[in-house]
């Protein structure tokens, strides 16, 4: 029986325990249909007394995130490493901002609020907060510490959201704990992945954001059709909550349990269609799990779940799914808020005029200044041409979003979408084409700068004299400003040539790290939770390998360049340590 009661649930895996020699199973049939069943809506749901919040300044942030790690991600990893939980999330942060993201979850890994809010504006992001996503805050006196810190809260812009339970199933206690946030905080939503269609379908028209975290990619599985399964998912959310905005969850990580792999890793494609059907279907935020975790194969343990592909490595190279969704990113932050700024969504193109001749999925967002539409490709294997024709070409012209340029003819636009890819295009007059794109270039000089200063901020802690640079962040956001500080950036890195060696090198040995790191995961099932002594003399050796490369790159970070020659010796043992993998594997001791 699934566990709401209603039919549709979707079985990855069937799991017996039994104490005894034989299993016996009435009444009971596995049936395997050739397109998805959905679960159907309930006839009746529970109902509350619960008013939505309004929050207008969301409509100026189009959150496109990643949540870093599970738990005690970073914690464990930095006791392998000899580093702290500090020093990891920040090279995480640093990361995910140079991959132009702009929200971040640390996904309940401590309660210190001050200090993921302190490294946010650092860099330059904000945050969906999960310290207290676990309190029953309803409960709560007023003076409880608590309590006390979400009050203060207020109006904090680094602060994106509040998280609440992930994946509730206790809807009463739910909304209880929502009020009670709502109460202390009016200025920042309170947020939750709903897992459930039977959740969704409850607590959807009580909450302004609605979140979904659909995991489809199967071992085996095709990714289109089980990502097309995701936009029927979105289109039953907006049904049931018209007025939420939904956010989605896109799957960016492989998940084992034991030595069965459950879902794998997305490749770029898929993690393109994921955005772009996304949008098509009417979603308006992402944020990817996984960033990063445990390093499976060094806690010595079979974990309930192991994820052995997250969006970067435990070193910090990027998997092409990070690299693919960091181009998103970059690409859609700065367009999307004209998007949620305008107007009614509808699926209807023939309501304004439109035809459309090729299989792209379409969401169209109309208003009196014009018409958005979202067009996507629900193929990853091939690109798709698509053409739209206005019945009357006086309405306005088509103009693409994400090339601010106009495309049309006559009337007609002809798009060519990339596998598994989209476009965003406005059709309108040339005037609020060009206040638009007048937006659009400042948000992403904005978004430039924004990075320059994170990075300016890196070259003073080396001890750069970054006087001059500051003074130039005083320019407007344009074009030429942009380019006068990354070109000033770049003089004051070349003024320090050891500096920008040890980079490169640093560089070098993390992508060593990755590569043995990479040979191991191929085996990961053979070896995860093995007890043979020459892997456990492998998994130690990368230990104290990445021991000393942390330990000098900390020093380089300060601006300490002494032991920057060390990495060569560094680089010779994982050279040979990489040998020794081979070896191992190919004799076939696990």
């Amino acid at each position: 029986m699934p566990r709401d009661g209603l039919v549709g649930d979707r079985l990855s895996q069937v799991m017996i325990a039994v104490r005894g020699e034989e299993v016996r199973i009435a009444n009971f049939r596995l049936v395997n249909y050739a397109e998805p069943v959905h679960e159907l809506l309930s006839a009746e749901v529970e109902t509350f007394d619960a008013p939505v919040q309004e929050y207008p300044h969301m409509d100026e942030i189009f959150p496109f995130g990643v949540i870093t790690t599970v738990g005690a991600g970073n914690v464990v990893n930095g006791r392998f490493f000899d580093q702290s939980r500090e020093e990891r999330v920040a090279h995480d942060l640093l990361d995910i901002r140079r991959h132009h993201f702009n929200v971040w979850s640390n996904f309940v890994d401590n309660r210190d609020v001050d200090a993921h809010l302190e490294v946010t504006g650092k860099y330059d992001l904000k945050l969906i907060e999960t310290a207290y996503s676990n309190d029953n805050k309803a409960e709560m006196p007023d003076d409880h510490p608590v309590i006390e810190s979400i009050r203060s809260r207020e109006g904090d812009d680094r602060l994106l959201a509040w998280y609440g339970k992930d994946e509730p199933t206790d809807t009463r206690a739910y909304i209880e704990n929502k009020m009670r946030v709502n109460q202390e905080d009016p200025t920042r939503p309170y947020v939750s992945a709903f897992a459930n269609p039977h959740i969704v379908q409850t607590l959807g028209p009580y909450v302004e954001f609605l979140i979904i975290d659909p995991y489809v990619l199967e071992p085996g599985v095709d990714g289109a059709a089980a990502l097309m399964n995701v936009t029927r998912d979105i289109e039953q959310a907006r049904t049931v909550a018209p007025d939420a905005r939904t956010w989605v969850i896109p799957q960016a990580y492989s998940r084992r349990r034991g030595r069965s792999v459950t879902l794998r890793e997305p490749v770029p494609e898929e993690i393109r269609m994921s955005v772009f059907s996304g949008l098509a279907s009417g979603a308006r935020g992402f944020i990817f799990f996984l960033y990063n975790d445990t390093v499976t194969y060094l806690d010595g343990t079979h974990r309930s779940e192991e994820f052995d592909h997250t969006m970067v490595d435990p070193w910090g190279n990027a998997l092409p799914m990070h690299t693919e969704a960091g181009n998103l990113a970059k690409a859609l932050i700065p367009v999307m808020p004209e998007v949620l700024q305008h107007g009614e969504q509808t699926t209807d193109l023939e309501e304004i005029g439109i035809r459309l001749e090729g299989r792209a999925l379409v969401d169209v967002t109309t208003g009196e200044r014009g018409d958005f539409l979202i067009l996507a490709n629900r193929h990853i294997d091939r690109r798709l041409a698509a053409t739209l024709q206005a019945a009357d070409p006086g309405k306005g012209n088509f103009y693409d979003l994400l090339s601010l340029e106009r495309i049309d003819t006559d009337g007609q636009a002809n798009v060519n979408l990339a596998e598994g890819g989209g476009v965003i295009l406005f059709r309108g007059s040339s005037s609020e084409f060009d206040a638009m794109r007048q937006r659009i270039e400042t948000r992403q000089h904005e978004r430039a700068l924004g990075l320059l200063r994170v990075e300016t901020d890196v070259l003073r802690r080396a001890g750069f004299d970054t006087t001059s640079l500051d003074k130039l962040f005083e320019q407007p956001p344009t074009a030429e400003s942009v380019a006068t500080i990354e070109q000033a950036l770049e003089a004051l890195k070349q003024s320090q040539p050891t500096y920008v060696e040890g980079k490169q090198a640093l560089a070098e040995v993390q992508r060593g790290f990755g590569e043995n790191h990479n040979k191991i995961i191929d085996v990961i099932v053979r070896v995860d939770a093995t007890e043979n002594a020459q892997w456990h003399e492998v998994f130690e050796e990368i230990k104290d390998q990445s021991r000393e490369y942390y330990a000098i790159r900390r020093e380089w970070e300060r601006g300490e360049f002494d032991r920057l020659g060390e990495l060569d010796a560094i680089r010779d043992r994982q050279q040979e340590l990489g040998q020794r993998i081979d070896q191992l594997i190919a004799e076939r001791i696990f």
